[in-house]
């Protein structure tokens, strides 16, 4: 269809337009399970796999002193499985670590996740002039998303 709009800027535009939404719409169309995949074992393990990574990573923290959990709770959703905690022991910034379907959907570069909230508990604005030059230098993927500073692991 593009040959017939190759002079026409306006159409042209109009059609890459078309074309981008249609792309969107596509993927985040529902698409229902197959019974292979229903019993394919695979996506079950992953997600144990996952989590199992990510709290053994929180009590690796914890005994190292990073991570501080006092007050905090686990937390799960549709869109993500993790836990709240607090950097250090002074308890004075506060994040959510785990692992988040939707960012994973959006960036794929990992299911795993560390978020900084924009209020006061989570400080995110303080802890991107800290997290940005770090996660440059370790080639760590990181992303503002939402009012949130946002950084996941290689």
């Amino acid at each position: 269809m593009e040959p017939e709009v190759a002079d026409d800027k306006s159409a042209r535009s109009d059609l890459l337009q078309l074309q981008a939404l249609c792309t969107a719409a596509d993927s985040d169309a529902f698409l229902p399970i197959s019974s292979e995949e229903a019993s394919d074992q695979h996506m079950p393990a992953l997600i144990l796999q996952l989590s199992s990574i990510v709290q053994a990573t929180v009590d690796l923290a914890v005994t190292k002193g990073i991570l501080n959990l006092k007050g905090t709770m686990p937390q799960a959703s549709a869109e993500r499985i993790g836990r709240y905690a607090y950097l250090g022991n002074e308890q004075q910034s506060g994040l959510w670590i785990g692992i988040h379907f939707s960012l994973w959907k959006k960036h794929g570069v990992t299911p795993l996740w560390a978020i900084f909230g924009a209020t006061d508990w989570g400080r995110a604005r303080e802890s991107q002039a800290l997290l940005e030059p770090w996660a440059a230098q370790k080639r760590v993927f990181a992303t503002s998303h939402e009012r949130r500073q946002l950084c996941s692991g290689p």
